[in-house]
């Protein structure tokens, strides 16, 4: 627990310093990170709020807040100053075009059954993506607001709308793990979507790869740079906590740190090994130590390659993709059918 308490505070104070140095961007991702980790600190919703790009995901930050602790008074304040501003402020209600409908992540207007967004750079069908790959030309802080934004409205009334976007913008994000619990969500609301249906099981068949380091920054510099590339990405933080996760789910691959509490890398690799359901799983071993008899023990282990730390993101990719290129195959097939049956 206390570990886990210290990593947090490390998260938290990357988080300030960003957000006094004035690097909104990277504060923003922090902050929401930190919020995801301990979803009851308070002053980490505070800060979300006071860096939020609209009035409105100011407002739904602040909401939560007062969920937390009823009496916050900087949250009363705030919200207070916000409400009134809101409700102060003339509404400027958009001419209605024949044809088209508002943008649910901009509130432009666009062509009806259009597949992407003039302005905010959007794709808004699921046929538009290719490979689940992420949308580089979407205008990034347009889609976290209206996941805050549509989050926010699915607790007050969940519907199939409110849930459906969270996931259509996790897509463009390139958040397919995030993506795919979002839709099941709208599925059960609307079992008859086929083309959610579809989505998901394309997403089932995604790689799926582990990553296990004790490291907060190389977690995120993994998931980071593997979820750019199209995979789906869990992560973990030791030896034991990765057991736990392959209970639950079959990897494509596994990354793994060697230097670990509680169980090292070598002792993780053994277990997987020994699993008959688990043993042909490439297993690339991660290490600060670049020394013969750690590649030996490595590979005595039953690791099936070793990368060396720190390296880069185009490295670690390039070598997932050496290991699982069939699988990647496969996957670009079945969804190039997918897009050809409902485009």
């Amino acid at each position: 627990m206390a570990a886990l308490l210290t990593k947090h505070n490390v998260l938290f104070r990357e988080a300030v310093t960003a957000a006094k140095a004035g690097d909104k961007i990277v504060a923003r991702a922090l902050f929401r990170e930190v919020c995801e980790s301990e979803p009851k600190s308070e002053q980490a919703w505070l800060w979300r709020a006071a860096l939020a790009e609209t009035a409105e995901e100011a407002i739904a930050h602040l909401e939560k807040v007062l969920t937390l602790n009823p009496a916050n008074k900087t949250a009363l304040d705030q919200l207070g100053g916000l409400r009134l501003s809101q409700r102060s402020k003339p509404k400027e209600a958009p001419e209605p075009v024949e044809g088209t409908a508002p943008c649910p992540f901009c509130g432009q207007q666009v062509n009806a059954g259009a597949s992407q967004c003039g302005r905010c750079g959007v794709y808004l069908k699921l046929s538009a993506f290719d490979n689940y790959l992420p949308n580089r030309g979407a205008d990034e802080g347009a889609l976290k607001n209206a996941i805050v934004r549509y989050e926010a409205a699915a607790k007050r009334q969940p519907t199939y709308e409110s849930h459906f976007y969270v996931g259509l913008a996790h897509l463009n994000l390139g958040d397919i793990s995030e993506a795919a619990l979002s839709f099941e969500r709208a599925f059960r609301l609307k079992p008859d979507e086929r083309e959610v249906a579809f989505v998901l099981k394309e997403i089932a068949d995604q790689p799926i790869i582990l990553a296990v380091d004790d490291s907060i920054t190389v977690r995120r510099v993994v998931a980071s740079a593997l979820k750019k590339a199209g995979y789906r990405v869990v992560v973990a933080e030791d030896g034991m906590q990765a057991l736990a996760k392959l209970d639950e789910l079959t990897p494509a691959l596994i990354l793994l740190d060697i230097t670990m509490p509680r169980m090292d890398g070598y002792q993780v690799c053994k277990i997987v090994r020994q699993n008959a359901l688990m043993q042909n799983i490439p297993v690339i071993m991660l290490s600060g130590k670049d020394g013969f008899f750690d590649k030996v023990k490595g590979k005595m282990a039953g690791c099936s390659d070793y990368l060396t730390k720190p390296f880069d993101a185009d490295a670690l990719t390039r070598t997932v993709q050496r290991h699982l290129a069939p699988a990647k195959k496969t996957a670009a097939r079945k969804t190039s059918s997918w897009k050809q049956r409902f485009s």
